[in-house]
């Protein structure tokens, strides 16, 4: 069989030919302008911006473009709305109707929170309800509207007498609770004490005279197992037991 002969190589330098280079780049083997940098090579020109591509669009691409744009202008302003009113909606569905405090369903929500995370306490909580004995009176002598002037009292008062993290609440109507996060129940019955002792002493001036206001207190510790309405009605039977 007859074999093919190869073709020596010479070495470069050596009398023999260089194999070509294959070029990568026009741009990359030619030598920037004398006083230029590589970098230069680039210009403003030749990049694209992430918010200017209309350097790269045909006219056409453009007005279409910016009809879309005009297109979805209104739909943001439009989210922007909806945002806005679920944001006002929450806080209408959590808040009393004009007294800054959250309403029941709210309350017996943050009373819920506090017993799945009893564990998580140093001491036991407690909770309370305050009803204003002598709101009716001032409703049906003064009318709503001073009755309202009470409330807004009453809950300034009860506010000023709680720690800043325990949780004041309205049970709607003449009803008002609060959750103890600190203290045993010892100091729960003082605290309840103290609230009762305050709202008799507060002054409510309406139409120009001074109303007094009584308050009944009762105060129950919550304990693992209790639902919010178990423990609701826990105090409230303790306001029940306590002197008219």
């Amino acid at each position: 069989m007859e074999v093919p002969k190869t073709e020596a190589v010479q070495p470069v330098g050596q009398g023999g030919r260089e194999p070509p280079r294959q070029r990568q780049d026009d741009a990359e083997d030619e030598a920037p302008p004398d006083g230029e940098s590589p970098e230069r090579l680039w210009n403003d020109e030749d990049a694209v911006a992430v918010d200017g591509l209309a350097a790269a669009m045909t006219p056409e691409l453009m007005a279409a473009f910016e009809e879309l744009s005009s297109q979805l202008e209104p739909l943001r302003y439009r989210l922007t709305i909806a945002e806005e009113e679920a944001r006002l909606n929450r806080q209408l569905a959590s808040q009393h109707a004009f007294l800054a405090v959250p309403n029941r369903r709210e309350f017996l929500r943050e009373l819920t929170h506090v017993l799945e995370h009893m564990g998580d306490l140093s001491t036991p909580p407690s909770v309370l309800i305050v009803h204003l004995v002598g709101a009716d009176a001032v409703r049906l002598s003064h009318g709503r509207q001073a009755l309202d002037h009470v409330l807004a009292g009453a809950v300034e008062t009860l506010r000023s007498g709680l720690h800043p993290t325990d949780v004041l609440g309205s049970l709607g109507g003449d009803d008002f609770a609060a959750i103890l996060l600190i203290g045993d129940a010892d100091a729960a019955a003082g605290k309840a004490r103290e609230l009762a002792e305050a709202l008799a002493a507060m002054p409510i001036p309406v139409d120009g005279a001074t109303v007094a206001l009584r308050a009944r207190v009762g105060v129950a510790g919550l304990v693992a197992g209790m639902t919010a309405e178990t423990a609701l009605a826990a105090a409230d039977a303790d306001l029940m037991a306590s002197p008219a």
